[in-house]
């Protein structure tokens, strides 16, 4: 091995080691959002098993931690990182996949998202993984039949991970019409991603609840208004988040259109289709699935610099926008953003967990009642009953049953509630939430 090689994998050790440590730090600051809690319990229905198995997996392996919870999607972000070199390396070489890899490890959107144990991080990863494998495919490597085979299985991880995942194959399919015209249908790794959604599609269509959450969430999601005010609106948030990353990409954008370089038509088809799709929703889950065209856009824009001063100030210029992002010293928007968004975001489980859990300790279940999400659950290392699901219950199970629990606002509260808590007595009450000692257990 020369001293090259030696050179960059110190650099890569280096970008992988940063990039785990922006993605682990602060992750357990705040609460569990309700579909955070839906994936840490394995409960939720709108997406397919694998990640949510997998997620769940972590947790025993580990331990029931929010921090460790959170750290799944820290090490995929990380893995990312890492696929994002090999798909600049394949694509220019050592030095544009190391700058490749650095500017996504920085993008701001994506660190912060891999904070969270939200499923967009290991899709992402996922998707990176069927995108090497089709460049390595397109760039005709060796170990062809081999090639299509880990195709086939990183489009199975990708459409198991999340039902959007099968979106990806679009741009794939739209990239290839272009290039090979009627040839595609002689090509074999589009036959590959063909056969490969069919086990999806069987899944998919064996479980009506996945699809009838899909058109549910689609209605909750999309919201009101047109698509081009969805894109304004989106093309804002992204802007408030990755600013100078989406000022670079976009004069990266514009340079490939005037070199058409290799492979501009495929990275610029997936950028704009994973753009539209994000657009019909203002969620900040979206960011990330852009990281990879604005990390690809800055830095073929960066390598076209001749002098060294001037990719230096602009590599500066980055690592202290991200830097200031999540640790600021001086009031950019970006910092404003994220730190509403730690500010604004519930911290009362994290904080009253344990003194809750050590007040219900000698209790094997507990009602609960009001603003319920399903992180209750996670927090709570109890078995959870609605009111209604005791309306005939037996004595034995009314003796299991010592603690309500009510979370406000109180409009919430179901009737069979209010007549369980008339004659409980009041044992804990802080903030929106109050713990009765059920008279039934005396």
């Amino acid at each position: 091995m020369n001293k090259n090689k030696y050179f960059v994998i110190f650099v890569l050790t280096l970008i992988l080691t940063i990039s785990f440590i922006l993605r682990i730090s602060q992750n357990n600051v705040i609460d569990l959002s309700t579909d955070e809690g839906q994936f840490s319990l394995g409960m939720h229905f709108t997406h397919p098993f694998l990640a949510i198995s997998s997620i769940y997996f972590f947790q025993k392996l580990l331990g029931f931690n929010l921090a460790i919870l959170r750290a799944f999607s820290a090490i995929l972000g990380t893995l990312s990182v890492l696929l994002v070199y090999l798909i600049g390396l394949k694509i220019k070489g050592d030095y544009f996949g190391l700058l490749f890899a650095f500017l996504f490890a920085l993008i701001p959107s994506h660190i912060l998202l891999s904070r969270t144990i939200y499923l967009d991080i290991t899709q992402l990863f996922s998707w990176l993984l069927v995108i090497y494998f089709f460049i390595l495919i397109e760039k005709k490597s060796h170990y062809k039949n081999l090639l299509l085979f880990s195709l086939f299985g990183a489009v199975l991880l990708s459409l198991f991970i999340k039902t959007q995942g099968v979106l990806l194959l679009v741009p794939l399919y739209i990239y290839g019409m272009i290039k090979y015209r009627r040839k595609i249908i002689f090509l074999e790794q589009y036959w590959v991603l063909f056969f490969a959604t069919i086990p999806y599609f069987f899944y998919l269509f064996s479980h009506p609840e996945i699809l009838a959450a899909i058109d549910v969430y689609r209605e909750y999601s999309t919201g009101m208004g047109g698509l081009g005010e969805k894109i304004i609106i989106f093309f804002n948030q992204t802007l408030n988040l990755d600013f100078p990353y989406v000022l670079l990409a976009f004069l990266g954008f514009l340079l490939m259109i005037i070199e058409r370089k290799y492979p501009f038509w495929l990275l610029l088809f997936l950028f704009f289709a994973i753009y539209i799709i994000s657009a019909f929703t203002t969620s900040f889950y979206y960011y990330p699935y852009l990281a990879l065209g604005y990390a690809f856009s800055c830095a073929y824009l960066i390598t076209k610099f001749r002098n060294m001063l001037g990719f230096y100030i602009i590599i500066l210029i980055l690592v202290f926008f991200t830097l200031n992002s999540f640790y600021p010293f001086l009031p950019f928007v970006s910092a404003k953003n994220i730190r509403n968004y730690y500010l604004h975001e519930s911290r009362f489980w994290n904080n009253s967990g344990k003194e809750i859990n050590s007040l219900i300790q000698d209790t094997e279940y507990v009602i609960v009642d009001g603003k319920v999400g399903q992180h209750v659950r996670w927090y709570l290392n109890k078995i959870v009953l609605s009111p209604k699901a005791i309306y005939h219950p037996s004595q034995n199970l009314l003796n299991k049953i010592k603690y309500t629990i009510v979370l406000y606002p109180p409009e919430n509260i179901l009737p069979e509630t209010v007549n369980i808590i008339k004659n409980s007595e009041l044992v804990y009450r802080r903030e929106n939430i109050e713990i009765y000692k059920n008279n039934f257990t005396k």
